[in-house]
């Protein structure tokens, strides 16, 4: 943990905030109502550095790692892009390989050397560049934008001001060089969700101060078991998704150790723990409908009941990745290449195949925003196409010929993976770059 030249105020019952002047406010180990508050015991603790008042709500993007607290990778029609015409601009001061985070008219990112940037979402200038916060590079370490915060996991929990990039408050989750690290928060509720990498616990944190409302490390539901490869009953670390309604996550390692848990995201206590297949950190999705989790073992999408876990459909899929809102559209891999489109509110099983297109021979994760489905394309010539689908009948709605943009002419295969949609504008990004597309 860094060192910091500091003052410690301790007060009994409170802690006093002093704009300036670091704090010691509070340890990890926070009082709480979950069936596992005997067995926290993390000895972190919170800088602040402003003394902040939190009140603030997401806006209607990409705020997150995957859109949403949901990890749904679905945004809404306000969101949705016209005919593509090109690269509006680019940005090449970062090296990370990661996702990024949109949010009233700023767009935030990784430069992969332990700082956040944050750029004008018309012109792609630079607006600020935060301190040295210790968050490495990582496929799981996108900022998460709340009003005029920014909050980013690495060796602490870190809230940054939107406006400014200047750190409001870190939260440590232990001591020295045992602390572990966390992953991207997700938020909801008013409050952080976060997990530990190395302590494999799940915090709910306030986001005004980093202070611990309360923390889980197992579930007592699911025996602890005995394996070289880790306990059964503990959190991956980058496994969260939040509603209104609960906390899901998924514990143990594989086959009949697997599970997604329901938690009350207000006390941590257990709602209802579900077994599914192989599905080794896999990150959960969250709708209205269902909370869905892909299951290596069957090759389904597993459609569960958000209010008792129970299986109540599947969707056949090889594929890990997908987006899911009132529809579930996803990318097939194997000899079998085409973009899906299920619905998720018929049939018995709860779902139905509205339409499929195997135009192409390779089809990226999608993401559904509004009533499109955008996805990079290829054909079997090897040309490469950013294009968007009708969510009604797969018909194509619009087509950006990748290899006719000089800005991807040799390097566009890279950026397959990092798709972000928000405010009418497609975010493309690799370890070379991020461009806006419009």
């Amino acid at each position: 943990m860094p060192t910091f030249d500091r003052r410690s105020v301790i007060v009994s019952g409170s802690a006093l905030l002093t704009t300036g002047v670091f704090a010691t406010v509070g340890s990890g180990s926070a009082e709480n109502d979950t069936e596992n508050s005997s067995d926290a015991g993390t000895d972190g603790e919170t800088e602040i550095v402003t003394e902040s008042t939190f009140n603030a709500e997401p806006s209607d993007g990409w705020y997150s790692f995957y859109a949403n607290s949901g990890s749904t990778r679905a945004v809404s029609a306000a969101n949705e892009p016209s005919a593509l015409e090109g690269v509006a601009w680019s940005y090449g001061n970062v090296e990370a390989n990661d996702g990024i985070a949109i949010s009233d008219g700023r767009v935030y990112r990784h430069d992969g050397n332990d700082r956040i940037h944050a750029l004008d979402a018309e012109t792609g200038s630079l607006q600020w560049v935060s301190p040295d916060i210790g968050a490495d590079d990582g496929p799981n370490l996108a900022p998460v934008v709340v009003g005029d915060w920014v909050f980013v996991g690495g060796e602490a929990l870190t809230a940054l001001d939107a406006d400014t990039g200047a750190v409001r408050w870190r939260q440590w989750f232990g001591e020295g060089e045992e602390a572990p690290s966390v992953y991207q928060p997700e938020f909801a509720n008013g409050l952080l969700y976060v997990c530990g990498d190395d302590d494999e616990r799940l915090y709910a944190v306030n986001p005004d101060d980093g202070s611990i409302a309360w923390e889980r490390h197992s579930i007592d539901e699911i025996d602890e078991g005995d394996s070289l490869l880790g306990r059964f009953d503990t959190f991956h670390a980058y496994s969260l998704a939040v509603t209104d309604d609960a906390v899901y996550a998924t514990v143990g390692i594989d086959g009949d150790t697997a599970h997604v848990v329901a938690l009350d995201p207000e006390t941590g206590d257990t709602l209802w723990v579900s077994e599914t297949g192989w599905m080794w950190q896999m990150r959960p999705v969250a709708t209205d409908q269902y909370v869905l989790i892909h299951d290596g073992n069957s090759r389904e999408v597993l459609l569960l009941d958000p209010e008792t876990g129970e299986t109540v459909g599947s969707v056949s899929s090889r594929r890990s990745t997908f987006a899911a809102d009132d529809v579930l559209a996803f990318a097939t891999i194997g000899e079998d290449q085409t973009l899906r489109m299920t619905n998720l509110d018929t049939g018995s099983d709860g779902s139905s195949e509205r339409w499929s297109v195997d135009e192409m021979r390779l089809y990226s994760d999608p993401v559904v925003v509004g009533e499109t489905v955008i996805a990079i394309t290829a054909d079997w010539n090897g040309n490469e196409f950013l294009k968007g689908y009708r969510v009604e009948d797969g018909s194509e709605a619009w087509c950006l010929h990748l290899e006719d943009v000089p800005q991807f002419e040799d390097d566009h295969r890279v950026l397959r993976d990092h798709l972000a949609v928000s405010d009418g504008t497609v975010y493309l990004g690799g370890e070379d770059g991020l461009f806006a597309v419009r």
